[in-house]
């Protein structure tokens, strides 16, 4: 949702002042709040030991309970509303919440008592009903009629089958023999002439030239190629040079580091021989 600017303090509108009917209602609201809450009757009309006894007593209890709690909500709303007219606003409102939570603490507890009655009633009215559920005599188990048995059935007649005749052989015909087939007439092969020679057509100088170009280009190629070698061949060369320059230069740096090392060490060594000297120069006299 987009939020509406409210314009500076100075451009508000101011709120009117209530009317005096407002007020005189606001009063009245008031003083009937504050009698709400200063109103100890529901209290102390069931607050005695055993006042709850039967279940209707129990649920009017709950029932006007409910009620009471209502009144109190509303109660507190009319005294802060009152109190925003006053000049300690939250001292009246904390009087007034002060009183709700003393009736509030009231009606509940006897709310909860009203419930342990309620909820004692129906136990035992659970129990009598096992009781008497338990105490019903059983059933009488159910009598089943003897099966009746039927007669034997009688045995059943089997007819013997009647034995046909055997059936009369089958008459097979004898098979007539074909005439054979005459033989196949095969024509011999006439041979072929042969082939004539292929005529070999001899070299032009038209070939001529084109294998001599054909030369020429291979021979370019080929020396183009050993160029390439050549250049590849130098390049690798210097690269070979120029690193081992270089790892000249290192071993040097480092074999110049190792010297200086050692002149450093051995110096410091002969300043602490010196320094040793020293103090024990100076130990003879203290």
């Amino acid at each position: 949702m987009r939020s509406k600017l409210l314009p500076p303090a100075e451009a508000q509108p101011e709120r009117p002042a209530p009317s005096d009917e407002e007020l005189a209602r606001r009063e009245r609201a008031a003083a009937e709040a504050q009698a709400v809450l200063e109103d100890h009757s529901f209290y102390d009309a069931w607050k005695g030991e055993g006042r709850i006894r039967t279940v209707d007593e129990a649920e009017e209890v709950i029932a006007k309970g409910e009620r009471e709690l209502a009144r109190i909500e509303k109660a507190v709303d009319d005294v802060r509303l009152h109190c925003y007219g006053k000049f300690l606003v939250n001292r009246c409102i904390d009087q007034a919440k002060r009183l709700s939570y003393e009736r509030e603490r009231e009606v509940r507890r006897l709310m909860m008592r009203a419930h342990d009655v309620v909820r004692t009633a129906r136990n035992a009215e659970l129990k009598a009903e096992r009781a008497a559920e338990a105490a019903k005599p059983a059933p009488e188990p159910v009598t089943l009629p003897k099966p009746l048995l039927k007669k034997p059935s009688e045995p059943i007649e089997f007819v013997p089958r009647e034995r046909k005749a055997p059936s009369e052989p089958v008459r097979v015909a004898p098979k007539t023999p074909k005439t054979p087939s005459e033989p196949l007439s095969i024509e011999p092969k006439t041979p072929k002439a042969p082939s004539e020679p292929l005529a070999i057509e001899p070299k032009t100088a038209e070939s001529e030239n084109a294998a001599d170009e054909r030369a020429r280009l291979e021979s370019e190629n080929e020396a183009y190629y050993n160029a390439k070698q050549l250049e590849a061949k130098k390049r690798l060369d210097e690269a070979e040079a120029t690193a081992a320059k270089r790892r000249a230069e290192r071993e040097a740096k480092q074999k110049k580091f190792e010297e200086s090392l050692k002149e450093r060490e051995a110096a410091q060594k002969r300043y602490e021989e010196r320094r040793k000297s020293q103090d024990s120069g100076l130990a003879q006299f203290f």
